[in-house]
């Protein structure tokens, strides 16, 4: 239950101790918009964009196509469940509602992506009920007297008149369903890391990211030529500043930040940092930890923000 108020689930061993009513309180107050972006988009996109538990990208490039399965069929397939609420028979509206049911299922607690996974198996039943639907549309064959997308026929009016309104609010509920989780999936998750930067400075500074932007500058470095502060490991190195990530181990990126020279204020520093990474896998995700000094031990605790990315997103930008 805990986890739902903790936004995307960063700083968890702060919660210790803490109840639900307490944590929730705290961190809507400290952006209210921000908090309920995540409760809504982001708990969407954690439930749906990779509920794999993080292997959307497959270390075997020949395998890792069978990815595609998710983002192009899983996805979509739910998004178009108010396509079949009103014909469908009453068997394809129940096992339409299974994937809904599984996520709203978990709404509540904000359990784990891979808690809607035994719903997936009637995603495909649902994708096959769409596309024997889509080719007789296609071939103008004529619908068979027990047609999967044939709405029954009621003898009783009033039967027939409760089941047109179980069918308009069931897809009214849908199309907002979908809408979200698009948008949850395919926009939201491109801003996610702008998102825990945001709640970030919020709750340490006071200030938001827009705000941040107003600052003087005190200093600016480009390190992607002073390789002292930076290292990667776990890659094949192609160019001066080109690398190929390893089949069995996962790429890191080690980068140290200079410190400010000259600086007699006792004021809080902002770090603004942008990581220039072009390329990758078409769906990817990214983990920063931000350690410092003091930091013995890289363990979870050290986590900055773990997001999605995209072979499109050359700059990823991030403040603390």
């Amino acid at each position: 239950m805990i986890w739902g108020a903790q936004q995307y689930f960063l700083d968890m061993t702060s919660t210790a101790n803490v109840d639900y009513e307490t944590l929730s309180a705290t961190n809507a107050a400290i952006d209210t918009e921000t908090y309920w972006k995540w409760r809504i988009f982001g708990f969407f996109n954690f439930m749906w964009y990779d509920f794999w538990d993080e292997n959307l990208a497959h270390p075997v490039k020949a395998l890792s196509l069978f990815n595609n399965i998710h983002l192009v069929i899983i996805v979509h397939t739910i998004a178009a469940i108010p396509v079949v609420v009103k014909k469908a028979r009453k068997e394809i509206l129940l096992i339409a509602a299974v994937p809904i049911l599984f996520t709203i299922m978990c709404l509540p607690f904000q359990g784990l992506a891979r808690y809607v996974f035994p719903s997936i198996p009637c995603v495909f039943v649902l994708f096959a009920v769409m596309l024997n639907w889509l080719l007789k549309k296609v071939k103008k064959h004529h619908y068979e007297e027990f047609s999967i997308m044939e709405q029954q026929k009621f003898e009783i009016s009033w039967l027939g008149k409760i089941d047109t309104l179980f069918r308009f609010g069931y897809f009214l509920f849908s199309i907002v369903f979908s809408m979200v989780l698009l948008y949850s999936v395919y926009i939201f998750g491109w801003n996610i890391k702008t998102e825990m930067s945001e709640y970030r400075v919020q709750r340490a500074y006071g200030v938001s990211i827009d705000d941040i932007e107003t600052f003087d500058k005190i200093q600016s470095i480009e390190l992607i030529g002073k390789q002292e502060f930076w290292n990667v490991a776990n890659v094949i190195q192609l160019g001066d500043n080109t690398f190929k990530g390893m089949w069995d181990a996962t790429p890191i990126m080690n980068i140290t930040i200079p410190p400010i020279d000259d600086y007699e204020g006792d004021e809080s520093i902002i770090t603004k940092v942008e990581l220039v990474i072009p390329g990758g896998r078409l769906f990817d995700s990214c983990t920063i930890y931000w350690t410092g000094d003091k930091t013995k031990v890289v363990s979870e605790d050290d986590v900055y923000g773990r997001f999605p990315r995209n072979a499109f997103q050359d700059t990823q930008v991030i403040y603390r």
